[in-house]
């Protein structure tokens, strides 16, 4: 399998570069990439070139790139998912499958039932899972990853301009509200109609928070009699709006 690079700068018209310091790593130390290794390279916003290692050297990795070019992909909903993140490796796993999925853009959550508080380096180390779970799944586009956001103030302003908006709430199974039919009425039917969802910290959004964005017009859902992790509650409400 071809290797592939983050390089946000890529000329359009090739030509030789230098990989980030990071990638290089990369390239240098762990994937133990010689001259005349073929990679691809991706600038994030869906334009990728063929490339030649050309020297290896302790600090830098040089490439001799091919013109760039437009990769034909299918069309992808846009989804934005906001999460009030779980610790550790587990908020790794969720941005590296969100990613994988195809979603748009994910936004922490500060929740009433918050049990910490999003950092800059985790944004960080959540910014490297991302880059590196677009190299592995061949996506070409970055998923934004956004500045932490109070709940009550997200869920009553963002998701206009989406066609569906779905906050997880495991409540919402007793009105039979279950996400993973996907029959209400004013399921987005084309790519284009956008489709926002929201899913609460270890507990749950309290009811003050449920309330808000339910006046806001979100439509509370449940993924069944089982209360899921948030990242398994995120990760199967992503994988529903972007497949069906």
């Amino acid at each position: 399998m071809t290797q592939r690079y983050y390089v946000p700068d890529l000329p359009a018209a090739g030509g030789v570069l230098e990989l980030p310091e990071a990638e290089g790593h990369h390239a240098r130390t762990v994937m133990r990439l010689r001259v005349g290794d073929a990679v691809e390279l991706f600038d994030g916003r869906g334009t990728v070139a063929t490339a030649e290692i050309t020297a290896v050297s302790k600090r830098q990795v040089t490439c001799e790139a091919q013109p760039c070019r437009r990769r034909g992909e299918t069309p992808r909903r846009s989804v934005t998912v906001a999460v009030g993140m779980p610790k550790g490796d587990r908020a790794k796993f969720l941005i590296e499958k969100l990613t994988e999925l195809g979603v748009t853009r994910c936004v922490p959550l500060r929740c009433q039932r918050s049990q910490w508080t999003v950092s800059s380096g985790a944004l960080q180390k959540w910014q490297r899972a991302m880059i590196e779970a677009c190299k592995q799944s061949g996506r070409n586009d970055l998923m934004e990853i956004a500045a932490p956001v109070a709940a009550e103030t997200w869920l009553a302003a963002a998701g206009e301009a989406a066609a569906w908006r779905l906050l997880a709430h495991p409540a919402a199974a007793e009105g039979g509200q279950l996400a993973v039919g996907f029959t209400q009425a004013g399921q987005p039917s084309s790519p284009e109609q956008g489709v926002a969802i929201a899913v609460g910290p270890e507990g749950g959004f309290v009811e003050e928070e449920v309330r808000l964005a339910t006046q806001a017009g979100w439509q509370a859902v449940s993924l069944g009699e089982l209360v899921y992790r948030i990242e398994t509650a995120a990760i199967v409400l992503a994988a529903l709006a972007m497949h069906r």
